[in-house]
């Protein structure tokens, strides 16, 4: 049994200045989950691999919502007051008002921590990228405008052709419509391309690398594009407007691509 507790991650508690954008709690647990074959496939440095654990693993106390679930509630809390005059202080408080019919949401993958509050909304589609309820993000099954708001968190980077991607979320967004999102970026480098899909079949150009805990099935989430700072040009190329909004931590950052 020790041996069982000394194996564990160490997890760190603080209280934040900023309340959880799920349930607006303050204290917030971390614990590292990047691992040593991760890290070396990605390249990063000690300061990097430091970084990207508080973005994956910096957890409300209550609700567990991630850091970068954090900033997709918040930057959609922010646009509703901004151009809707929706003002709410969580997202649990968003699911209990009483919101237009015509404004529209979807999430492709469940938001960790946030995806229970938007199920309640009754003008919320919610989906899971390669659960039952899947959404093929290169040929979404929604018709054309549909949705104010588009949401994912770490899935394009999965997504075979990004490029295709980003043209079928504009397509399903109304015009100035946003999808708002979250990417793994290392922003001082280019994209890596590390692997593709030709004639059908995965093609490998750099060692495969997967997302999630490789002893497990999430383990088999193959990374197609490994993304650096050039992303923000690719999607103004497909038709959005980009705003970058960051955090303290280089790479926790949210982008908020409005369809023009």
């Amino acid at each position: 049994m020790l041996a069982w507790l000394k194996s564990l991650p160490k997890q760190r508690a603080f209280w934040s200045d900023t309340p959880c954008v799920g349930c607006g709690f303050k204290l917030r647990r971390t614990f590292p989950t990047i691992w040593d074959g991760l890290s070396n496939e990605w390249g990063l440095t000690t300061e990097l691999r430091r970084q990207m654990d508080l973005r994956e693993s910096t957890l409300c106390a209550r609700c567990r919502t991630n850091a970068r679930a954090q900033g997709i509630g918040r930057a959609l809390l922010n646009d509703l007051a901004k151009r809707h005059a929706i003002k709410a202080e969580t997202v649990r408080a968003l699911a209990a008002m009483d919101l237009p019919r015509d404004l529209r949401s979807a999430e492709i993958n469940a938001l960790p921590g946030l995806h229970k509050h938007f199920a309640k909304m009754p003008n919320a589609v919610c989906s899971e990228y390669g659960g039952d309820n899947h959404e093929d993000l290169m040929a979404l099954s929604y018709p054309d405008e549909t949705f104010d708001y588009v949401l994912t968190s770490d899935s394009l980077e999965h997504v075979p052709d990004f490029d295709v991607a980003l043209n079928e979320i504009r397509r399903v967004l109304k015009p100035e419509g946003q999808h708002i999102f979250t990417i793994p970026v290392i922003w001082d480098r280019e994209t890596r391309i590390r692997a593709s899909v030709v004639e059908g079949k995965r093609v490998d150009h750099l060692p495969p690398s997967h997302h999630g805990n490789p002893k497990t099935a999430a383990g088999d989430w193959i990374v197609f594009n490994e993304f650096g700072g050039d992303v923000v040009k690719r999607i103004e190329s497909a038709g959005f407007s980009v705003e970058v909004c960051r955090t303290g931590n280089p790479l926790d950052a949210t982008i908020v691509a409005e369809r023009l």
